[in-house]
């Protein structure tokens, strides 16, 4: 069963609710104040994998972030 996010267009609450496939979204009510009006929000997904080690870091932009133009730099070369 999916894990999906909610926030209430009501009071403004963000909330996770385990949802089966077959249950309507109209059965879902907000914690807080009840409201069946809500919206979906999109999720993002993490993935966890049995390695142990260590992620590589991100590049760094050698001019600091601060390229004035495309192609100054390395880093946004298509």
């Amino acid at each position: 069963m999916p894990i999906r996010e909610f926030v209430c267009t009501e009071c403004g609450t963000d909330f996770e609710k385990i949802v089966r496939t077959s249950q309507a979204q109209d059965a879902i009510a907000c914690p807080s104040c009840g409201s069946r009006e809500l919206s979906k929000k999109l999720s993002g997904f993490a993935a966890h994998s049995g390695a142990s080690r260590a992620s590589a870091p991100a590049p760094m932009c050698p001019g600091g972030g601060m390229c004035g133009a495309e192609g100054l730099c390395g880093m946004n070369r298509n």
